[in-house]
């Protein structure tokens, strides 16, 4: 493991030698828990919470700049050009797959005791990762362990921000709900001079504004972009109705 290219398979190598799993598991079951993470951090909730600022903040600089988790390419299980940050990295998250809080992010389940969860989660991430300093001894490098650790905690911190991004996103759900059940309630004189007075120019605005979003930062999510073409279509079948 001297070389400064990992392929999947040596990161699961890694996680057999390091990760200390609780139980022992085939290579098959790696290779789904490592695939299905993968998945997980190309999401694009995950992409802005971990990278999308490139100040120099901790942890943000680090994903951006040092680590090659969004770029590397390759076949199946060769070839990978992930560098020995993101090695640790992933095979930390594989020794963490059955972790509760880390469960419930990848699957969007509800967190009734994010408190708890979050000091659990920060204690099983610092002691996974102490276990893989050993990977450090193995070669020379010119960042320290200490530098490299203090930045990947900071990563693993920033997943316990996720449950309260979808809290976010859905108190901003509930207020453009609001807003239409209101607006729906008006007699239709004054939706017609509201929707003039206030909608008439943010509106088409707003969608416009939307597609190019959806251009710029879901196209490349196939899982996301799918979900969001099946709804735009039941739309356009709506419209397609009340005409």
């Amino acid at each position: 493991m001297g070389n400064e290219i990992y392929s999947k398979t040596d990161i699961i190598q890694l996680v057999k030698k390091y990760g200390e799993l609780e139980f022992e598991l085939n290579q098959t079951t790696l290779e789904k828990r490592l695939q299905e993470i993968l998945g997980f951090l190309n999401e694009s909730r995950v992409q802005y919470l971990l990278g999308r600022q490139k100040e120099k903040k901790l942890g943000e600089y680090f994903f951006n700049n040092e680590m090659n988790l969004t770029k590397a390419r390759g076949a199946i299980y060769q070839g990978y050009d992930y560098n020995y940050m993101d090695a640790i990295f992933l095979a930390v998250l594989i020794s963490l797959f059955d972790q509760s809080l880390f469960k419930k992010i990848r699957r969007q389940s509800w967190i009734s005791n994010p408190e708890q969860e979050e000091k659990q989660w920060i204690q099983a991430f610092t002691n996974k990762l102490n276990r893989f300093e050993a990977v450090w001894s193995e070669t020379s490098r010119q960042e320290t362990w200490e530098i490299v650790s203090v930045n990947l905690a900071s990563i693993f911190y920033k997943f316990t921000l996720l449950p309260a991004m979808n809290a976010q996103a859905k108190d901003y759900q509930n207020d453009l709900e609001t807003l239409l059940k209101l607006y729906e309630e008006l007699p239709e004189h004054h939706k017609v001079a509201f929707y003039n007075q206030s909608m008439k120019s943010r509106i088409p605005k707003m969608l416009e504004r939307l597609e190019d979003y959806i251009e710029l930062e879901i196209n490349d999510n196939p899982n996301e972009y799918h979900k969001y073409k099946l709804n735009k279509n039941l739309v356009e079948i709506d419209k397609q109705f009340e005409k």
